[in-house]
């Protein structure tokens, strides 16, 4: 399987054997090595759910004890029951629902992470071959196969190649919140509450628009003084966004008012536009 030449439409990822009555009982893992490969897990299901890959989990039961629950910290990412298959005794896949869900998600690439044994491994490529679909293992978030299983198979990549891969046929997207500018009418005494009372603690000052007094905060608030003088006292809210250029584009056919055209900014490549509120949104990469 050639990484770059696959679609993030078609593939799936399956999480195997992740339980603790598996990981700490059967398998007997050292416990330095599954928390590493665990911790490698979370952003990598993260990933995948955000760009619509479907996370399928293969477990070995259901009953609500510490036997049966997720190894900390993959417990925090919350199996769809849809989207959860059991392990049969004779550990075939294929008797289970997880040929149905991905001709349903028209997946024929299965990426594969968790805990698994060479010949469960090789069973399960076997299997998948006859779905008409190839097996990939996510190499350092997979425990149980040897080395040279890991080497020998065609399709195996690290776990950051993939989250590359994953960004690169990502659609343009707003990541997250990166900084909210609050106008003020009285600096210092904003200062005061949100620092000296909230326990903001100021990563810089400098200065706004070459003009205006600026506070910067570890938190992601900024202070500044001034405002329209019509109640609104939000400057501007910046998200950190991908593929900031393929987002313009998608504005600029939308009709969006763009308030500063795509250019170097203090944090990278940045737009500003007005919501339908008239509120000034910050986009950058």
């Amino acid at each position: 399987m050639h990484l770059e030449t696959v679609n993030p439409k078609n593939v799936a990822l399956i999480v195997i054997d992740t339980e603790n009555a598996f990981c700490r009982g059967e398998a007997d893992l050292p416990a330095r090595g599954i928390v590493e490969a665990m911790s490698r897990l979370v952003p990598l299901v993260g990933r995948c759910r955000e760009a619509g890959i479907p996370v399928i989990w293969a477990i070995r039961g259901v009953a609500a004890s510490w036997n049966n629950r997720l190894l900390d910290p993959v417990a925090t990412l919350a199996p769809e029951p849809e989207q959860t298959v059991a392990i049969p005794a004779d550990m075939a896949l294929g008797q289970t629902e997880l040929p149905e869900l991905l001709s349903a998600r028209a997946a024929d690439r299965l990426f594969v992470a968790g805990v698994a044994a060479d010949g469960f491994l090789e069973s399960l490529a076997l299997e998948a071959a006859a779905w008409r679909c190839d097996v990939a293992l996510i190499s350092d978030c997979l425990l149980g196969p040897s080395d040279e299983a890991k080497t020998r198979r065609p399709g195996a990549f690290g776990s950051e190649r993939v989250l590359q891969w994953i960004d690169g046929h990502a659609e343009p997207r707003t990541l997250g919140l990166a900084h909210l500018l609050l106008q003020t009418s009285d600096i210092e005494r904003a200062e005061r509450f949100y620092v000296g009372v909230l326990g903001f603690s100021v990563r810089k000052r400098e200065r706004f628009d070459e003009a205006r007094p600026l506070i910067v905060t570890h938190q992601g608030l900024g202070l500044t003084e001034g405002g329209p003088g019509d109640g609104r006292q939000v400057e501007h809210i910046a998200f950190r966004v991908h593929d900031v250029r393929g987002l313009a584009t998608r504005i600029r056919d939308a009709g969006v008012p763009i308030l500063r055209e795509l250019g170097p900014g203090a944090y990278g490549m940045t737009i500003y536009v007005a919501d339908p509120d008239g509120n000034k949104i910050e986009l950058f990469e």
